[in-house]
């Protein structure tokens, strides 16, 4: 399914429908979504994002970005803490991340978490049973929109994944 959802990508004539997406919204969802997992994972889904930020995008691929971006955190982050969705605007653009505390990722890996198949740590790979394309969709439907995607980490400490679209008018 990953594979069919990057050859879409790769193959889309940049028809992209493009509304104004409250992104408070499309996090409640999303953590709504995730919220089993979390639950499963003793990890806590935190939204610091105030209602009316909006972006100018498509919901459904934000939407989807957002799912993989708090898989990725909840998959990674310790067992008790929490995975924090923020969004804010900042000028004329508006600014959706995730932040987990979980192992960071080392500095040299940070330039290659968005290549197709790249995983930092081969062995987790098999334990999470990921196919090392998330970050590589999100990365490809962000730029679909028009936005770019951003991480930082501090390893043993925290990560945070933004992507960030055009501001509603």
């Amino acid at each position: 399914d990953d594979l069919l959802a990057l050859a879409r990508l790769d193959d889309a004539s940049g028809a992209v429908t493009l509304e104004s997406v409250d992104l408070r919204e499309v996090a409640e969802a999303a953590a709504r979504a995730l919220r089993p997992a979390a639950e499963a994972a003793d990890v806590r889904i935190a939204i610091d994002a105030p209602w009316g930020t909006g972006a100018t995008g498509n919901g459904a691929m934000i939407a989807q970005i957002l799912r993989i971006l708090l898989d990725n955190a909840v998959t990674y982050t310790h067992p008790g803490d929490t995975v924090t969705v923020s969004a804010a605007r900042e000028g004329d653009h508006a600014r959706l991340c995730v932040t987990d505390h979980g192992p960071g990722i080392a500095p040299a890996d940070q330039a290659r978490v968005f290549d197709r198949f790249y995983r930092a740590d081969p062995a987790r790979a098999r334990h999470s049973g990921g196919s090392g394309l998330g970050l590589a969709i999100a990365r490809s439907l962000t730029r679909a929109l028009g936005g770019e995607i951003e991480l930082e980490s501090v390893p043993g400490a925290v990560t945070t994944v933004c992507i960030t679209l055009p501001a509603a008018p």
